[in-house]
C-alpha cells in the first residue's frame, strides 16, 4: 500500500490537484492584470503574456509527465517479465518471431520477444531480428519450420 499526503489519493490525484492550483493561480494573475489593463495598456499586455506563458508551461509539464509515466509503465512491464515477478497488468499480446532473423539457429528468441513487446508502440510491428554476437555470415534466414527444411544458399557473387 502506497503512502500519500492525502489518505486515499494517488500520485495522479495529487499531480492533478497541483496543476489545478497552479493554473488557478495564474488565471487569477491574468484576471487581475486584465482588470488593471482597462486603464493601463502595459497591464493588458502583461495579462496576455501570463496567459501565453501559462499555456506553454502547462503543455511542457504535461508532456514531461506523460513521457515519465510512459517510461515508468514500460519499465514496470519489463520487470513483470523477470523471473519471480507478479504480473502488474494484463500482458501485451505476445510477439511472434519475425520473418527475418540473423542469428544462430540455436538462439531461443522467446525470452527476448517477451521483453521486446513492451518496447513497441501501438501499431508498431517487429519485422526483423539480428544477434550482435553471431559469427554467422550476414545472410538472413527464415525461422518457420517449413522454411527451415529448405536449404539456404548464399547468393552467388560470380559474374554470369
Amino acid at each position: 500500500m502506497g503512502c500519500s499526503v492525502v489518505p486515499g489519493a494517488t500520485g495522479r490525484d495529487i499531480w492533478l490537484s497541483s496543476v489545478k492550483a497552479w493554473t488557478g493561480y495564474h488565471a487569477l494573475r491574468a484576471a487581475r492584470a486584465r482588470a488593471a489593463g482597462r486603464e493601463d495598456a502595459a497591464e493588458a499586455q502583461y495579462a496576455e503574456v501570463i496567459a501565453c506563458d501559462t499555456r506553454a508551461e502547462f503543455d511542457s509539464a504535461l508532456a514531461g509527465a506523460t513521457s515519465l509515466v510512459d517510461a515508468l509503465a514500460r519499465e514496470l512491464r519489463v520487470i513483470a517479465e523477470l523471473p519471480g515477478a507478479d504480473a502488474l497488468q494484463p500482458p501485451a499480446p505476445p510477439l511472434n518471431a519475425p520473418g527475418v532473423v540473423c542469428a544462430p539457429r540455436s538462439l531461443e528468441l522467446e525470452p527476448y520477444l517477451r521483453v521486446l513487446r513492451w518496447f513497441l508502440d501501438d501499431g508498431e510491428t517487429y519485422g526483423a531480428s539480428a544477434s550482435p554476437t553471431s559469427s554467422m555470415p550476414s545472410v538472413p534466414f527464415p525461422r518457420s519450420s517449413a522454411e527451415r527444411r529448405t536449404s539456404w544458399r548464399r547468393p552467388s557473387t560470380r559474374p554470369r
